[in-house]
């Protein structure tokens, strides 16, 4: 029983078994009771009078066991503490401190002095020259004047740092001038007025005719691969809107020229003129100045909805099929500091938000933290400051029929395919990359990190494949997309995450024909992907998941080993993908990630020509040194061996019409070959 006053009442059942000396039970009833010399356990631990009786008055009237001390235990007692001892704890302390002042001095001094050397050999270029490159093992910087451009993701950091002539190409290439700006790189009327003046909001919006298609292409095509909205509850506002455009809401009109914007991204060129009655860019153009304006006027960087930030996720994920340059990672932050603002980054649960609204929240929430992770790779960055403990759940994987804004519980998803599965997907693959970032800066040695890095990726393949893909019909486009993205994603971190890590614990990497296998499978999925006339409708966003890294690597060990069984194939996908990159005719900023491939890629060409004219050139063989009347026809395939290994050349390239064994027995059409 627990007292008002703190104290818990210690029952029988509570007290040690094997002491029975160390308390005293009431004896039988009577008038006298045993007094004793020392106060009992309780009253000695409240620090009050006891009157020592059994039991004493105290614990009677609290109703609790009295017990007393063993009668043969001595109460401990401490020694005292005096003024010596003191003088001694202080004189010990400031003796630590003052080592651990003289090593961090040690240190500084040390430091400085490296630095000077640094600075001493290795002078700063004169105050007209702002241009360099700074590489340490954390990151690389590239500067330009003011300008610059930082890279910390460790394969492209370790590529700058071993190939000094692309560094210097790159400040080259920027140095040369400033490509026209695209309409798509500029996305200044969010937050400026400049170009509103002149601008009617009713001349961007699209017919009623053009627009009720521009829904259909919505629903069709973007819908399935960004599912933040629910699309019964939004048709009725898109269709209202097409009815009366005058009485739309500043974020509404925000949300309305968003679906417009992505809906016509994923059309094609004909299909845009077919519907819109002109160019794709065009149309583009105004429904982009359409939708930055009315963002502006919502005053999303101030005052952000719901609404208004699902305008903004459509609109930079549709960007991300024209632009991949810095402007749309920059707003993608400002997105996600708004989001928070409004506490996206919190459960709509443990908010105490209806169950339809907690899931649309989520929805959109992991939706631009997923966007952040994928721009953060565009631009060569492995960390993203967002962290994992915001104690928001998963969006549930169920179709938008099975939510209402009127429900009370949420419904049980089931593990099977939803309209939301591909949106889940994205979702499972970033978390795990972020996931993996922050494991491995908790690993101690090499082999623990590999250890845990492949327990993740195989938890990751069998929840994808248990709860989502054995679900999957590859006949329904959707489906398919949904399924060969998620293999490729998968792989994808699989072969990136292992590039990195053996980088960081130090390894030396190693260009092996498995590696160039795996990087050529998964290139050769990617431009499948693209490529499958079925999944048409979705280009538009498969486009935009890049395979920077396993790209590097392909290109890196064209570099490495120009030569080998897997040259041609690797050759084959990695101009393929290239090229398919460079499609993105809308953008006329492409990032810089970009550029370091196709310098890169120049230089694998140029190491691929020099190695095939050295294998071209005559070679001059000393044909004394085999005396041909001597050699037994039994000995000829060890002597063919030693002979090729000589002169460099493989068998297998070259054919001569005499056969190999008459060759060197007989000397048959020697002079024919120069020898």
């Amino acid at each position: 029983m627990e007292q008002s006053n703190g104290c818990h009442s210690l029952q029988p059942s509570q007290l040690p078994q094997d002491r029975g000396s160390a308390s005293l039970t009431p004896g039988p009833v009577s008038g006298r009771r045993k007094k004793l010399d020392r106060s009992c356990i309780l009253c000695h631990r409240r620090k009050i009078r006891c009157d020592r009786k059994t039991p004493c008055g105290g614990c009677d009237r609290t109703g609790v066991l009295c017990m007393y001390p063993d009668p043969q235990q001595n109460p401990p007692r401490h020694a005292r503490t005096t003024v010596s001892d003191i003088d001694s704890r202080l004189a010990r302390l400031e003796r630590t401190l003052t080592a651990i002042s003289n090593e961090k001095a040690s240190q500084e001094r040390n430091s400085q002095s490296i630095l000077g050397k640094h600075i001493a050999d290795d002078p700063l270029p004169p105050a007209v020259n702002h241009e360099e490159a700074w590489v340490d093992r954390k990151g690389t910087l590239i500067q330009h004047g003011e300008s610059s451009v930082y890279f910390n993701e460790v394969l492209i950091t370790n590529l700058l740092e071993e190939e000094r002539e692309i560094r210097s190409n790159i400040l080259t290439l920027k140095a040369e001038g400033v490509q026209p700006e695209s309409p798509y790189s500029n996305i200044s009327g969010i937050y400026s007025d400049s170009c509103s003046c002149s601008v009617d909001m009713q001349d961007l919006l699209p017919a009623k005719w053009e627009a009720t298609q521009l829904w259909q292409a919505f629903l069709m095509n973007v819908n399935p691969v960004v599912k933040i909205l629910h699309a019964p509850t939004v048709q009725k506002v898109v269709f209202a809107a097409i009815n009366d455009p005058s009485m739309l809401k500043s974020d509404t009109s925000c949300l309305i020229f968003a679906i417009y914007f992505a809906a016509t991204s994923s059309l094609g060129s004909d299909e845009a003129i077919h519907i819109l009655g002109q160019e794709k860019e065009i149309s583009l153009n105004n429904f982009r100045r359409g939708l930055e304006q009315s963002l502006r006027r919502a005053k999303i960087l101030i005052q952000p909805t719901i609404t208004s930030l699902q305008a903004l996720g459509l609109y930079l994920t549709s960007l991300r099929a024209y632009n991949d340059s810095r402007s749309v990672w920059t707003l993608n932050g400002l997105a996600i500091r708004a989001a928070q603002s409004i506490g996206l980054h919190r459960d709509g649960a443990s908010l105490k938000l209806r169950p339809f609204e907690a899931e649309m929240r989520r929805r959109l929430w992991w939706h631009i933290w997923a966007l952040d992770i994928r721009a953060a790779e565009d631009h060569g960055l492995s960390e993203n400051i967002i962290e994992l403990s915001t104690g928001i759940r998963f969006p549930m994987n169920m179709d938008d029929s099975e939510l209402s804004e009127t429900m009370q519980e949420p419904p049980s998803p089931q593990p099977r395919w939803s309209e939301a599965t591909f949106s889940l997907i994205i979702v499972e693959t970033s978390y795990t990359v972020r996931r993996l970032h922050k494991i491995r800066q908790s690993c101690i040695s090499p082999a623990e990190c590999e250890l845990k890095r492949k327990e993740i990726i195989t938890n990751l393949k069998n929840t994808i494949e248990e709860l989502y893909l054995c679900h999957c019909d590859l006949n329904i486009p959707i489906q398919r997309a949904t399924s060969m993205l998620a293999r490729i994603l998968v792989a994808k971190i699989d072969f990136a995450t292992e590039q990195q890590w053996q980088s960081l614990a130090g390894l030396e990497q190693q260009a092996t024909e498995e590696k160039l296998i795996r990087a050529c499978e998964i290139l050769e999925m990617s431009i499948q992907i693209l490529e499958d006339d079925l999944l048409r409708g979705f280009r538009w966003v498969m486009g935009s998941y890049q395979q920077y890294y396993v790209l590097t690597y392909a290109i890196w060990h064209l570099c490495s080993k120009p030569h080998g069984p897997t040259v041609e194939r690797a050759w084959k996908v990695v101009d393929n993908s290239l090229q398919l990159g460079a499609s993105k005719a809308c953008s006329s900023e492409r990032g810089s990630k970009w550029t370091i491939l196709e310098l890169l890629r120049e230089k694998a060409k140029k190491i691929r020509e020099q190695s095939t004219e050295e294998s071209l050139a005559p070679v001059s063989i000393q044909m004394e040194d085999y005396n041909m009347d001597s050699i037994d026809p039994g000995q000829v395939p060890a002597i063919y061996e030693d002979f090729m290994s000589e002169i460099g050349w493989n068998r297998v390239e070259m054919e001569f019409p005499g056969g190999w064994e008459d060759l060197l027995v007989n000397g048959i059409g020697t002079q024919g070959y120069g020898l």
